[in-house]
């Protein structure tokens, strides 16, 4: 009998590996195997009781069954190819694999690259001539478990567990949370690889032998091949070559007086829902070129008094008469001033943003459209390639992120594609002129708005590849961002991040990516605190709920760790509510009814799954009828299409505490039912 060195477990110890001894001792036919144990000396030791029984059986003389990974190389199928290859026959008829525990601490590309490997593995182990003893610690046993589902198919009805307590590792100092770098999202985690890069298909697999996977896996990627270049720089770069065309940018005419006739514009209504369409505010004071010192102009200059309105703007003076004054002052100021291209792009500026800030002032959406549209006709007549050699540099960055936060804005309006596209390759314009190695809040600034782009754009055409690009911008930004000097950037562009990475997680990947997503808004959290940023810690936390939540649907139906990820989804959402009732309206940047029906969603999932408690099942319920209540109100008075997916909620609610907490209780949740609403659920019910 094994001896084994926990007194506590030993029963069950004993058991299960009387089960696995009997499994290897039963080979062939071959087969895989996982053995979960935390404690190394006890997984050792029935290693080498496994292996002293194949060299008793005198199967295999002194050879060992036993590959212990190295920690430098996470590639499982090449260190099983190698060991093939350098065993001589007669080898042993299973093969136990260990070490894996010591990734735990390694880089997460690295265990990204493990996990990679393994799905290999599986497709090439029935070419082996032998079976595989798998040994895991138990948290990678869940990662395995929900990334690699072939290899959980196979070998989930002969899992061997073994009780013990876990064994420290060697980890690395860590730094306190306040001082943490950003963390890092290697580029090349954000693209799944396609067969054509060096992975196998079907039919390949079917053919292959082991001497030609050996050789393949010699000349093959030891990982997925990066899609993103080291150089980030050089990757963008080469985007706006893409994104370019031949086209002129087209010319302004002399006058941009607003005619109130033949406007085509379509009145629009919506707004933005997600904070990844971070709104872009009109240029600030420090926006409209400061050059009236600098023009060799008397006080009688028609440019002179378009300076003096432009100042009162700057000065605070945003009321309609004041901008329609200063931009009709600009627009009569005689071409014969402008001959000097740097004097016409200054002005194209200055009028191009009085526009906006008018268009910001003004209610009607169409005239607002209106507006906006002259203002781009402005930006893009002051960047014509005839001025733009000749005109100041500081002037071609303000103008490019000009132009490129209105189209952001028009996208709203008309044709999002078109200007998305255009906003991209406008702030790709800007960043040209910075030197990444040297960054300032501006070139931070601009590639959280090149980010919002990206994901705007990735909302209407090739999502994934534009999601991975907003995902390279907002990395490009905070990687030089220094959070404790700039905290309010640093939060909204770790949001922002997490936004991305949530919404990649719908193409690929979802755990993993979904986790980095999760590590992302708790970062913006330590920065976006409810004292500094109250409407910002709301959208963060609203926007963790739903990482959460989406995280628990990919867990195990009623299993810890879906729970774990309900509950956590639900502390966020109500974190989120909780915040926005102490702050105006008009900062809530998310929809307060869709939260609440989130809310009643999880408690309804929480309250139906076998292991709850009667007590649980029935405060669930309540809380999610809270909420769904609560959304069907908050609908009903906007007028929204999704007041019925609330009335839905509710009905379906009811029939539930009919169903488990009896009739009594439905109906003391119909007594706080408003009463308009009693004729249409009793319909259903």
């Amino acid at each position: 009998m094994l001896p084994l060195n926990s007194e506590t477990h030993l029963g069950l110890n004993q058991t299960t590996y009387c089960r696995l001894r009997q499994a290897v001792q039963a080979v062939p036919p071959h087969q895989i195997w996982v053995a979960v144990c935390d404690d190394l000396p006890l997984q050792r030791q029935i290693a080498a009781t496994l292996d002293a029984l194949t060299v008793d059986a005198g199967e295999v003389g002194e050879r060992s069954s036993q590959l212990c990974l190295a920690e430098e190389d996470a590639d499982v199928v090449r260190q099983v190819l190698a060991w093939h290859q350098h065993t001589p026959s007669p080898r042993s008829p299973y093969l136990q694999i260990l070490g894996i525990e010591h990734l735990t601490h390694q880089p997460s590309e690295q265990q990204y690259q493990f996990l990679a490997s393994f799905a290999r593995l599986v497709d090439l182990w029935p070419r082996l001539d032998c079976s595989l003893l798998i040994w895991l610690p138990r948290p990678w046993l869940q990662q395995i478990r929900r990334t690699v589902p072939k290899l959980w198919d196979l070998c989930q009805s002969t899992v061997f567990e073994f009780l013990g307590d876990p064994t420290p590792l060697t980890v690395p100092t860590q730094q306190t949370a306040a001082t943490l770098p950003p963390p890092s999202v290697r580029q090349w985690q954000f693209l799944s690889a396609t067969p054509e890069e060096g992975w196998l298909s079907d039919a390949e697999l079917a053919d292959l032998t082991l001497e030609s996977a050996i050789a393949e896996d010699r000349t093959a990627h030891p990982e997925p091949p990066p899609t993103l270049p080291a150089d980030l720089w050089q990757r963008l770069s080469a985007d706006l070559a893409e994104l370019e065309d031949a086209r002129s940018l087209p010319a302004l005419p002399e006058r941009l007086a607003v005619s109130p006739e033949g406007r085509e514009a379509q009145r629009v209504g919506g707004t933005l829902v997600t904070e990844a369409n971070t709104a872009i505010a009109p240029p600030a004071a420090d926006s409209i070129e400061e050059s009236a010192a600098q023009q060799p102009f008397t006080h009688d200059d028609p440019l002179l008094e378009a300076h003096r309105w432009r100042d009162l703007v700057e000065a605070g003076d945003r009321s309609l008469s004041t901008l329609q004054t200063a931009i009709r002052q600009y627009e009569n100021i005689p071409p014969r001033l402008l001959e000097s291209s740097t004097y016409r792009a200054e002005a194209l500026n200055d009028l191009g943003s009085l526009y906006w800030l008018l268009a910001e002032r003004t209610a009607d959406p169409v005239d607002s459209h209106q507006y906006l549209t002259r203002s781009r006709q402005c930006y893009e007549a002051a960047l014509t390639p005839e001025d733009s050699d000749t005109t100041r540099v500081d002037t071609r960055i303000r103008l490019h992120s000009n132009l490129g936060s209105v189209c952001n804005l028009l996208a709203l309006y008309e044709t999002p594609e078109k200007h998305f596209d255009q906003a991209i390759r406008a702030f790709h314009h800007a960043l040209r002129y910075f030197d990444a190695a040297q960054p300032n809040t501006e070139y931070l600034t601009l590639q959280m708005h090149l980010g919002a782009a990206y994901w705007n754009l990735a909302q209407h055409q090739n999502k994934a590849i534009l999601l991975h690009r907003a995902i390279a911008a907002y990395q490009a930004a905070l990687q030089p961002c220094k959070p404790h000097e700039q905290p309010t950037l640093y939060g909204q562009l770790q949001n922002n991040l997490g936004i991305a990475l949530w919404s990649l997680a719908r193409y690929e990947r979802p755990i993993f990516l979904l986790e980095q997503a999760i590590a992302a808004y708790r970062n913006a959290l330590a920065y976006r605190t409810l004292k500094t940023d109250p409407s910002g810690y709301a959208a963060t936390h609203n926007n963790l709920g739903t990482a959460y939540w989406d995280m628990g649907t990919h867990a195990p139906d009623g299993s810890p760790e879906q729970v774990q990820a309900w509950k956590h989804a639900i502390g966020a959402y109500s974190t989120a509510l909780s915040t926005i009732i102490n702050i105006p309206e008009a900062t809530v940047s998310f929809d307060r009814w869709a939260t609440h029906h989130s809310l009643g969603v999880v408690h309804s999932r929480l309250a139906v799954m076998p292991h709850t408690s009667a007590s649980d099942r029935q405060i669930h319920l309540n809380q999610a009828f809270t909420h769904y209540v609560q959304a069907l109100d908050g609908w009903h008075h906007e007028e929204a299409d999704a007041t019925d997916t609330a009335l839905q909620a509710v009905v379906q609610n009811l029939k539930l505490q009919a169903q488990y907490l009896g009739l009594a209780a439905q109906q003391r949740s119909l007594n706080q039912i408003p009463a308009h609403w009693l004729p249409p659920i009793w319909h259903q019910l």
